[in-house]
């Protein structure tokens, strides 16, 4: 087994930001950050059904194509 630590979640890097002051100076302080965590939710549920559909068709005529 590998003695190294995995990388932080989303949600621990967060977490570290909104403790750590220089780490917060640097991506702009906590609401900002916070903000820009919380548009990435909101536009990433949007684009997912969009996204699903499309690849739905792409499947579904690869499929068909091949009778």
């Amino acid at each position: 087994m590998s003695s190294t630590r995995s990388q932080p979640t989303h949600s621990r890097r967060l977490l570290l930001v909104w403790i750590r002051v220089s780490e917060r100076r640097q991506f702009g302080g906590a609401l900002r950050t916070s903000a820009g965590v919380i548009a990435e939710i909101v536009v990433s549920a949007l684009t997912a059904p969009v996204m699903m559909i499309f690849k739905s068709i792409a499947v579904w005529t690869a499929f068909s194509l091949g009778e």
